[in-house]
């Protein structure tokens, strides 16, 4: 709270003009002791938010001995206006903040307060309390006129305010009152929340420089694993920072990034949101099929990551699958989930993944070869196999070749004996 001095109080009309003057200086110099030793915001105040420098606060008008020689009964009453000077406040961390102003039990609401310079302070009443509200950079003079037909001991006011914005935190600071130890986000100096758009800023916490998690109060929270966001995107913080370390397929709990319980895929802490394929880096469930970042549990194919290509069904990758699948560049013959490259041969698709259940199709470099006619190059173990648009042909009877010369077929099959 700002606390100011009295106003000089009115003169008794028995008081000699020697006692009045002595009355009137004794009057002025206590105000000034009362403003020099009265507690300023920022002045062992835990709950202030700023600090007040207000040396030097004047009373304006001095009284003249001669006058006070001369004054009557009539005129004991008479007062000359008050000046207060609260030289500068200095808002090294909150403005928009509120300054109540004793006026030692003068009702303000006596008064017509303005302020002249409205950007920097604005001045209201309540509770016949006066307020000043500190907004910006600048100076600003706070002037009460004694209201007509008030009845006071106290004439007209002025205070001047000048805000100093030098100090103003923009960044992540821990609290200046000192009431927690907890880190806050200000932008210009005011607590600044975090938002849907950017909760996720770059700066200092116990001498930690990192990119902080700011929830919805402005504190940096320092416990948080989850998702946030800024400027350059989606980040998956971990205590409460982006540690440019994770890699994995998380799950969005809290719906941060759309509907909660999405999967996305996370590089070096950042979500991969334009990223389509099988992810490089698993999670401990298995590894995933990503599609726009997110895992798609429906996609069925064989895709590829950094190491290899793989058999996908409902979004994951089958490790415990051999067997045919198919993708965009044909249909593949998988080993454990994995497609080999090595696979030549002759193989039955048990399971109708390319078309009817039990049809054999001839594999080379684990490709089924749709586009070949002939006797296989590859055997299986039951024999050589004369192949049409990449099946088994059990009708054929011929002769045909392969790469080892030309055979007898009967039944689709080579006939050595």
């Amino acid at each position: 709270m700002l606390t100011f001095a009295a106003a000089v109080p009115g003169l008794a009309a028995e008081t000699d003009s020697a006692s009045a003057a002595a009355s009137v200086t004794e009057s002025t110099e206590a105000s000034a002791e009362t403003i020099e030793n009265g507690q300023l915001p920022g002045e062992d105040d835990a709950e202030g938010v700023a600090s007040v420098n207000a040396g030097d606060i004047q009373e304006a008008a001095e009284t003249d001995p001669e006058e006070a020689e001369t004054e009557t009964e009539e005129s004991a009453g008479y007062q000359a206006d008050v000046v207060y000077e609260a030289k500068t406040i200095d808002l090294t961390y909150y403005t928009l903040e509120n300054y109540p102003v004793s006026l030692d039990g003068v009702d303000a609401g006596s008064y017509e307060w303005n302020s002249s310079n409205m950007d920097v302070a604005t001045v209201s009443v309540d509770d016949s309390t006066l307020n000043i509200t500190v907004k910006s950079a600048g100076t600003a003079t706070v002037t009460g006129i004694l209201k007509e037909g008030s009845s006071s001991d106290y004439t007209d006011y002025t205070i001047s305010v000048t805000v100093n914005s030098d100090s103003l935190y923009s960044g992540i600071y821990q609290d200046p009152t000192g009431a927690t130890a907890n880190y806050y986000y200000y932008q210009n100096g005011v607590k600044t929340s975090g938002s849907d758009d950017a909760n996720v800023i770059q700066g200092t916490v116990d001498d930690v420089a990192a990119w902080w998690y700011v929830d919805a109060d402005g504190k940096v929270d320092q416990s948080y694993d989850g998702f946030g966001k800024n400027e350059n995107g989606w980040w998956y913080l971990e205590d409460g920072k982006v540690t440019f370390a994770k890699n994995s397929v998380i799950q969005d709990t809290t719906g941060a990034l759309g509907t909660a319980g999405t999967w996305y895929y996370v590089v070096k802490s950042k979500v991969q949101q334009n990223f389509t394929g099988l992810a490089d880096y698993s999670n401990e469930n298995g590894w995933w099929y990503i599609k726009n970042g997110k895992v798609d549990f429906s996609a069925n194919t064989v895709a590829k990551n950094k190491n290899g290509w793989y058999y996908v069904t409902g979004g994951k990758v089958q490790f415990d699958y051999t067997g045919f699948g198919s993708n965009s560049n044909g249909c593949w013959y998988c080993e454990s989930g994995k497609v080999t490259f090595k696979k030549n041969s002759v193989i039955q698709d048990t399971k109708g993944v390319i078309g009817s259940k039990g049809i054999w199709y001839y594999v080379v470099g684990s490709k089924v070869q749709t586009s070949y006619t002939g006797v296989a190059d590859y055997a299986n173990a039951n024999g050589w196999w004369y192949i049409k648009n990449g099946k088994v042909d059990f009708s054929a009877n011929t002769v045909a070749k392969n790469k080892n010369g030309w055979w007898y077929v009967t039944g689709g099959k080579v006939q050595f004996g």
